[in-house]
């Protein structure tokens, strides 16, 4: 069965990819203002890896009402190994109540509580202190939250999308993302760790 990966980006485009992890990937799948968003963005589905991609747009105030939850600006929590550095800069959660057109959308992809559903967003800067090239196998790792929740997520690099994501100049430094939709009660989530690698991980705490 695909292995299916759903990623939100909610800056200016709204992405929900579905994907397959590559060979030698983890397989461990799957503040309180209330506000209907007016800008004009956009859902992107895309099927990974047949490359047949089918893509559906829609204006993100169409997807349902959200609700900021709990967010970050400033965090900077790092963490390590020999080659990488990877510190989470920002992030926020967010509870969205999506209207009844979208529901059968998101139960595709395994979310129970089609009334509100959790989406966390993290900003994060990715390093490689090395003075050589680097070329990753993978930009696959995985979230867990403090309800016992796991997922599988996928980093995203803002500067170049399609086109050396796996590839890092020596002391290069690279922003990007990661996005996730959770089954967790958003009220319930206090705090996530970001595993990348299963030896680099990021722990934050909201309170």
């Amino acid at each position: 069965m695909k292995k299916r990966i759903l990623l939100i980006w909610l800056t200016l485009l709204l992405i929900v990819m579905v994907g397959c992890g590559k060979e030698g990937l983890n397989d461990n799948d799957n503040n309180q203002d209330s506000n209907k968003l007016g800008k004009i963005e956009e859902v992107e589905v895309v099927e990974v890896p047949d490359m047949k991609n089918k893509t559906i747009k829609v204006k993100r105030e169409e997807l349902g009402e959200f609700t900021s939850i709990r967010k970050m600006e400033s965090e900077n929590v790092s963490a390590e190994n020999e080659l990488i550095k990877i510190t989470i800069t920002d992030y926020k959660l967010e509870e969205l109540k999506p209207n009844d057109e979208y529901k059968d959308y998101f139960k595709d992809f395994g979310i129970v509580n089609l009334d509100e559903i959790s989406i966390l967003d993290i900003n994060f800067k990715f390093e490689n202190l090395s003075n050589d090239i680097l070329e990753l196998d993978s930009l696959q790792g995985r979230l867990t939250t403090n309800t016992g929740e796991e997922v599988s997520v996928l980093l995203d690099f803002f500067e170049e999308k399609d086109k050396n994501n796996f590839k890092f100049f020596e002391k290069e430094v690279k922003k990007g993302s990661v996005s996730t939709v959770l089954n967790s009660n958003a009220k319930e989530i206090e705090s996530f760790k970001l595993i990348y690698d299963d030896y680099i991980i990021l722990e934050s705490n909201f309170k």
